[in-house]
Order: structure tokens, then C-alpha cells, then sequence
């Protein structure tokens, strides 16, 4: 494995988040993580597998237990820039706040 980007995802709810990435409509088992409130998680980019195929995943954030309603689509390219993101909870849905940061700690 080569180097890549970390990025922490946080949760500010109080109820466990989940966030899970799908590739032509298949978990990425390297890529489902549930966040209890609170906490937070190391991910790497890489993970997403997108250097290796063109089929573009995508991520999605929602309350444990709710993957049919709540969900919010994490943007890959916000995985790879940010240092942190955010996870909160609004109107029925999970929100998301990407935080920059710095580029030289994040490499694993």
C-alpha cells in the first residue's frame, strides 16, 4: 500500500453515525465505519478505491438503523481535502462541515 490522505470523521450527534461508501452499488468493506457520538475515526482515501477503478463511489452518512431515511452524501472529494469532517444532526438529516487542514500530517 502506497501513502494516502487521513481524514478524522467526527460525530456531534448523539446518536451513532454511520458512514458507509458504495461502488456500482456495493459496500466498500475497507470503507463502512459507525462513529458512536462523540468520537471519532481515521479514514484513508485510498480506501474509496478510485485509483485503481473508474467507477466513482460514493459515501453516505446516516443514523445507525436508518440507511432507508436520513442519509446525506459525502462528497469523495471532501474525504480526500479534508483534514476533519464534521457529522451533526438537522432536520431529519445528518449534516456535513469538511474542515481543511494542513497536508503534511495527514499522510499515512
Amino acid at each position: 500500500m502506497g501513502l494516502s490522505m487521513s481524514t478524522r470523521l467526527e460525530n456531534r450527534h448523539t446518536e451513532p453515525i454511520v458512514v458507509r461508501a458504495k461502488k456500482n452499488g456495493f459496500p466498500i468493506d475497507e470503507f463502512n465505519v459507525t462513529i458512536q457520538p462523540g468520537t471519532s475515526v481515521h479514514v484513508y482515501y485510498s480506501d474509496l478505491g478510485i485509483e485503481y477503478n473508474y467507477s466513482q463511489p460514493h459515501v453516505l452518512a446516516f443514523p445507525e438503523g436508518q440507511e432507508n431515511q436520513g442519509q446525506t452524501v459525502v462528497l469523495t472529494s471532501a474525504v480526500r481535502s479534508s483534514e476533519v469532517i464534521v457529522f451533526g444532526f438537522e432536520n431529519g438529516l445528518v449534516t456535513v462541515k469538511p474542515i481543511k487542514g494542513k497536508f503534511l500530517p495527514r499522510i499515512g
